[in-house]
């Protein structure tokens, strides 16, 4: 004979449904598995119980204690590794007894870990060093504003960053990395692998590779700035010593040389035919090319011309 469902048994059923095996609500409400499974249906409970938790063991009040005592101080994986359970029955469990609820707070030292060892670490090694999750991981970096993992808050260019200070194209930069020019360390970030290149390491590649970049086009105040060291004297004033560089201010002096040399004038031809080119409304890429001249040639000229302010170019303009 068909029973109906009392209240508290329709109440039993959805407490205990993720947290107790098929075989024990059953045994517990005296019905069918049919019967149960019916009633989980239409209450909306997850009826795809895999075979493994249809015939998981019930929890014992020794694992309760093991996870009430042990749940801060190991992960859910490594309890679940102690206990023979899945990681989702472990975290479950905990969720039931009230324990995965509590948010610690993070401390004045955890931040000081994170703070020096973002993008040293990878963030799965720094949430295993704090036994935090990986999201509280990056939500508290998040919150101190530490953005860039590869840059490591300035401690290491990327790629990116020396083909802007060296004004050399990125893959170049790329080519050097990966014929071992240029010395690097390799961060995971997810499942990407990022070049991470300290300071010394740019150094080291400027001075031992002269000959690959110009001191003309790169950005020589920013490299000078790398050569500048500081001390605290004097109640805390500031002095700075800049270190012997000369082998820098020799690249320096060569390459201006060079480019000098390179520089041949302009004949009054060609600057007739460029303020004709620029009436006629052509472009500067236009114009190196029919004059043979660089594009920065051709800026530079152009400019020249305006400061004398010819009579021509004005009217052009």
């Amino acid at each position: 004979m068909r029973r109906n469902w009392a209240e508290q048994e329709i109440g039993y059923l959805i407490n205990n449904w993720d947290m107790s095996s098929l075989n024990s609500i059953m045994e517990y409400l005296g019905r069918s598995q049919d019967s149960i499974i019916r009633k989980a249906r239409r209450l909306g409970l997850n009826v795809c119980k895999v075979e493994e938790d249809i015939l998981k063991k019930k929890w014992s009040s020794e694992e309760d204690q093991a996870i009430i005592g042990k749940y801060k101080e190991l992960t859910p994986k490594e309890l679940s590794q102690l206990l023979d359970r899945s990681v989702c029955a472990v975290k479950k469990r905990a969720a039931t007894l009230g324990v995965a609820n509590t948010v610690s707070r993070w401390t004045p030292t955890e931040e000081e870990y994170l703070k020096e060892k973002w993008g040293i670490y990878n963030i799965d090694t720094v949430a295993k060093k704090l036994n935090r999750s990986r999201n509280s991981v990056l939500l508290k970096a998040y919150q101190m504003s530490l953005r860039d993992q590869v840059n490591a808050n300035g401690l290491f260019f990327t790629p990116s960053e020396i083909s802007e200070i060296l004004n050399v194209n990125i893959r170049t930069i790329y080519s050097w990395l990966d014929n071992g020019l240029i010395r690097y360390k390799v961060l995971r970030v997810g499942k990407r692998a990022k070049y991470q290149i300290s300071v010394d390491y740019f150094c080291e590649f400027i001075e031992n590779y002269q000959n690959k970049w110009n001191a003309i086009e790169a950005d020589i105040d920013l490299i000078r700035s790398y050569y500048v060291t500081y001390a605290l004297v004097d109640e805390g004033n500031l002095t700075f010593k800049e270190e012997s560089t000369r082998w820098l201010e020799e690249k320096v002096s060569k390459d201006k040389h060079d480019f000098k040399k390179l520089m041949k004038p302009w004949t009054t031809k060609e600057e007739r035919e460029l303020i004709n080119m620029v009436k006629e409304g052509f472009t500067h890429q236009e114009i190196c090319l029919k004059l043979g001249r660089s594009i920065a040639s051709t800026k530079a000229k152009t400019f020249l011309l305006r400061k004398r302010e010819y009579s021509q170019f004005n009217e052009a303009i």
